[in-house]
Formats: C-alpha cells, structure tokens, sequence
C-alpha cells in the first residue's frame, strides 16, 4: 500500500494497492473524490484499461493506440492519472511520467535523452522500448540489460514457434548470437565514434551471457 498526500496536507489524499513483486503493477486505489475506492483491469503490459467502483460497476474503459494516445470512443473516469503502461498522464503537459523521463505519446518517444545513454544498448536515445511498445515498457526511462536479454529472447521464441524452422534451430540461433554480439558491440562502436583514439576493448558485456539467455 502506498499513500499520496497532496502538498502540505497531513490527511491522505489518495492510497495505491499494487503489487510489490512487479514494477507499476497498481491493482486498486482510493481517492478522496466522488468515485473513492476504485479497482483496475490490465491488458498485457499493464495499461490500465478499465475502472470499476468497489461494487465492481463499470466506470470506464479506453482504449490506447501503441505509444498511449486516448482512441476516440474512450471515456476516462474522471481525472484518473494512471493510465498507459500504469505511468501516470499529466494533461498540462500531455506527457507521460516515467520516472527519469517524460514520454510523448503523440511524437512517440521520450522528450530527454536515455540518462544512461550507451549503457542502454541503443544508439537512438530518445526512443521508448526499442520502438516495440505493445511487447515491452519502460517505467524507469532508462533501458536495461534485462530489457536487452528478453527482445533476444523473443527473437528466438518467435523463430521457434515458426512451422518452416519447427526442429531447426541452427538458423534462429545464429541470428540471436548476431544479435547478441551486437548488443554487446555497441559500447565499443559508441567510444570509437566519440574518441577514435581510445576504444573501450574488449566489449563490456560478454555476447555468450545473453545468447545464454536464449537457450541455443
């Protein structure tokens, strides 16, 4: 449970129920509003879709085009914050807060650059989970590994499920080892290209770590 108190109130204004396993994973919350006590439904990456008071009566529903924009046809409750991928939307500024960043939902990608830069594994910094938002979130703004490891994953998965490579996996393999090596390449390609002179060698990641991952 977490409380939220407006600025320089000493009741609570609001409480959140979420789950503390998983990163924005925010079950139900109580507002001192008309509606009060509210439940959330998820889809799969956690967007909160639709809104039921404590009797569990429908109060709302939307729906998101990929990078959270409000289709037409939807209908908020009220001034519910939560929303795409369970970040909250600020209205003033028409953007999303995902902790480190800002993103846009009408450009389609942050408005900062990755804080930790090259360290994402992505040489566009301003991009939102690898430009694959109905797959992936990203509720810190900054890119991980763990994020890298499961799009080389997916890849993978995606080539096993395939009828044309059903019990050959010789040719998945070697393009989620390609994709692996390059991941781990990035940084070095990034040095290079900022300081032609002082290469970071050998790569920071060992590429056999993420194809680990895959199961080759």
């Amino acid at each position: 449970m977490i409380a939220e108190f407006a600025d320089g109130a000493s009741e609570v204004s609001a409480a959140y129920l979420y789950d503390p396993s998983s990163m924005d994973q925010v079950h139900a919350a109580w507002r001192d509003d008309a509606i009060g006590e509210r439940w959330f439904l998820h889809d799969a990456i956690g967007s909160i879709r639709g809104i039921t008071d404590e009797d569990y009566i429908a109060l709302s529903w939307v729906d998101f085009d990929a990078y959270g924009n409000l289709q037409p046809g939807s209908m908020p409750a009220g001034d519910e914050p939560l929303r795409f991928a369970a970040r909250p939307y600020i209205d003033a500024l028409g953007l999303y807060d995902n902790r480190r960043r800002f993103l846009d939902p009408y450009l389609g990608r942050f408005t900062q650059e990755d804080p930790i830069r090259h360290a994402g594994h992505d040489f566009n910094f301003y991009r939102y989970a690898y430009n694959q938002p109905t797959g992936y979130t990203d509720p810190s703004g900054e890119v991980s590994l763990s994020t890298t490891i499961r799009i080389v994953r997916a890849i993978l998965d995606q080539f096993k499920k395939a009828k044309n490579f059903a019990g050959k996996l010789k040719k998945p393999c070697l393009i989620a080892e390609t994709t692996a090596a390059g991941f781990a390449w990035m940084d070095v390609i990034a040095d290079v290209i900022t300081d032609p002179t002082d290469p970071d060698v050998p790569p920071s990641i060992d590429p056999s770590e993420l194809v680990s991952e895959t199961g080759c």
